[in-house]
């Protein structure tokens, strides 16, 4: 008789989970947003403490970034500190001379005017004489005039027809030494029409605007050409000359948009000698001075 077959049962016990299980890693992403938020509210707390100047500069570093360095990642690579930049000559309080007026009713000596009273160096007579009433310089130009000004010309330029084509070729940067104003012809913007030297349409608004806005002020500029005009000088041996009449070239268009001749003070050529990076050269530097900036040459 053949042998039964034995069938093994096998009994599978599911437990059920209770409790609180496993969440996931929900709950990380939600800490990381919490952490950010209480980020950005001591942030804000700390700025709200600040003085009125520190405000500004925040405001101004976050509308436009490449104001500081000129360099579309100077966000992600970090910075100077946001008030380092109004360190330096501009600021210095010894800039802004006080001399006190003393009325001469008496008259003095012949030849002197009432009103004023002179002193002599060394003291004697045939020495040169300096008036004692200095006329102090007012209105005095420093970094946080110009970074109102680069405010300013932004939202003027941002309501510029089709400046949103060519707001990639501009770039304008608030330093110690004036308003820097840049236009630079990127690989794909050229700032001229093909074959000529005449500038696009949207480049010559642009100018318009700002050459309107600066021929208000009593500043003076210079004009810096950096590489080759599109016509007139190849050569090597010719690119000082036709830097500088790329910077001319400019002159010209300012004038027409509303700039005063006066307001020039040089025009120059750099050459090839201060690329922005490799490929990046040519472009028109515009420096509006302080209206207490004077030349010693």
């Amino acid at each position: 008789m053949p042998e039964a077959k034995v069938r093994t049962i096998i009994i599978i016990k599911k437990k059920k989970g209770g409790g609180h299980g496993h969440h996931g890693g929900a709950w990380k992403v939600a800490f990381a947003d919490f952490m950010t938020a209480m980020f950005a509210l001591f942030l804000v707390l700390w700025i709200l403490t600040q003085s009125q100047d520190v405000k500004e500069a925040v405001a101004s570093y976050f509308r436009h970034p490449t104001d500081y360095e000129g360099k579309p990642d100077a966000l992600l690579r970090g910075n100077e500190g946001l008030m380092d930049h109004k360190q330096g000559r501009l600021d210095n309080e010894s800039n802004s001379i006080e001399v006190k007026v003393e009325p001469n009713t008496a008259g003095g000596e012949e030849g002197e005017k009432p009103g004023t009273k002179a002193t002599s160096i060394n003291g004697g007579k045939g020495q040169q004489s300096v008036p004692k009433a200095i006329q102090i310089v007012e209105d005095a130009d420093d970094v946080k005039t110009f970074l109102d000004l680069a405010d300013k010309l932004w939202d003027m330029l941002e309501g510029a027809p089709s400046f949103s084509k060519v707001k990639g070729n501009f770039l304008i940067q608030a330093l110690e030494e004036g308003l820097l104003i840049q236009v630079i012809e990127q690989p794909d913007a050229p700032l001229f029409e093909e074959g000529q030297d005449v500038f696009k349409t949207a480049i010559k608004q642009a100018l318009a605007v700002i050459a309107k806005e600066i021929g208000k002020r009593p500043n003076k500029l210079e004009l810096d050409g950096h590489g080759k005009s599109v016509s007139g000088f190849y050569g090597e041996k010719q690119k000082w000359m036709a830097s500088t009449y790329l910077a001319d070239v400019t002159r010209v268009e300012l004038e027409r948009g509303g700039l005063r001749p006066q307001q020039v003070f040089r025009v120059s050529g750099c050459g090839d000698s201060r690329p922005l990076g490799p490929g990046i050269n040519k472009r028109i530097c515009i420096l509006v001075r302080p209206r207490q900036w004077q030349d010693r040459y």
